[in-house]
């Protein structure tokens, strides 16, 4: 597909190499306490040429990013054009070649467990007209990490009721306990992680995060260290890249809202799409992630909002309260044209439906608010 916006391959790794020569990633410190970040900086970007390269910041244990200028994916999700480099660790991804990357940058790495972290750095191509990707750059830094504040052991009991259902989540070493009313997660150490109210509990196809209702909203919960990472509207809770997107589609108005779960900046609330009577649908609205080309769309007959995946100021936004107030501004000829001002690498498709690497999981449903 992305054949006949390519160069040839010996030209545009000779460029990809040159890159190489001028780029530097590397680590702020080499110790971090949990609950502090770790900031890895980059610099000498100078590509101008639509040749798709990635920064690719690699953790081996579960963390959170924060920052701008950059996109996250968990261990099993998609990576741009398939390739496998990262595959199987937690990674920020940083398109060189779109629109805002700028000459410089940083992430900045949630630490979540004081155990000691990998971190890789590498700088990536692929070859779109031989279908290769090419690792041009590769390091890692062993990064200590010391506890931050210290966790209370408590007796394995629930409080306001007794448990009803308990879920050993052995992939995290954590121990979920819930009710009708409450919701406790304890570590392999038993210490307490989360003790806190909610109703109505769900896993993430990884088990990574739990969504409960509380508050009339859905609230994402890493099982790792019990933060809220994401508050949404009640609705249909669906999931892409695994679960490193959290994506509501509500009545009224087809009202999307789709978040980051592992702190990249995508954060889009309440988008809506079209009218009172109906949510989202594949035959009448457009959401699209394309990593690739570091853009999303969310489009419908009512409402829109079209940009950068990974730099929050290059969007274009009509966010009625209703359809009732939309005022019809978005067109195909508008969103095209925003689509390539970002600077896409591989071709993009303007027709309606869900176009999400792989496909959504739906685990949660309650039509309205």
């Amino acid at each position: 597909m992305s054949k006949p916006m390519a160069g040839s391959c010996s030209a545009e790794k000779a460029r990809a190499e040159k890159l190489e020569k001028s780029v530097h990633i590397w680590p702020s410190k080499r110790q971090v306490k949990v609950g502090d970040a770790l900031e890895v900086k980059w610099s000498g970007n100078d590509l101008e040429e639509r040749i798709p390269i990635w920064i690719m910041i690699s953790t081996d244990r579960p963390t959170r990013f924060d920052g701008d200028g950059f996109f996250a994916l968990g261990p099993d999700s998609p990576n741009p054009f398939g390739m496998t480099t990262g595959m199987g660790a937690q990674r920020a991804i940083i398109a060189l070649h779109a629109r805002g990357a700028g000459e410089r940058g940083s992430v900045s790495i949630l630490p979540l467990e004081a155990e000691d972290l990998k971190v890789t750095m590498q700088l990536v191509t692929y070859l779109r007209a031989c279908e290769v990707e090419v690792v041009l750059s590769s390091a890692t830094r062993d990064i200590k990490v010391l506890p931050g504040e210290a966790n209370v052991v408590l007796p394995d009991q629930m409080p306001n009721g007794n448990t009803l259902f308990r879920v050993a989540l052995d992939k995290f070493n954590r121990v979920v306990s819930f009710n009708e009313t409450r919701i406790r997660i304890v570590a392999g150490n038993g210490s307490e992680i989360l003790n806190r109210a909610g109703t109505g509990v769900s896993f993430s196809p990884t088990t990574r995060f739990l969504s409960t209702v509380h508050n009339d909203q859905i609230e994402i919960v890493d099982v790792v260290d019990g933060a809220t990472v994401a508050r949404l509207d009640i609705g249909e809770l669906s999931w892409a890249f695994d679960d490193a997107l959290a994506m509501t589609n509500v009545i009224p108005w087809g009202e999307v809202s789709i978040v980051s779960t592992l702190g990249a900046p995508l954060k889009i609330i309440e988008q809506v799409t079209g009218p009172a009577c109906c949510p989202a649908q594949p035959e009448n609205t457009k959401v699209m992630i394309s990593l690739e080309n570091a853009a999303f769309g969310i489009w419908g007959s009512s409402g829109h909002i079209v940009g950068s995946l990974q730099v929050p100021r290059y969007r274009h936004q009509e966010a009625p309260r209703g359809a009732y107030s939309s005022q019809g501004t978005g067109s195909k000829a508008l969103f095209a044209q925003i689509l390539a001002s970002i600077g896409p690498v591989s071709p993009l498709s303007l027709e309606t439906g869900f176009h999400v690497p792989d496909e959504l999981t739906i685990t949660f449903s309650l039509a309205g608010r």
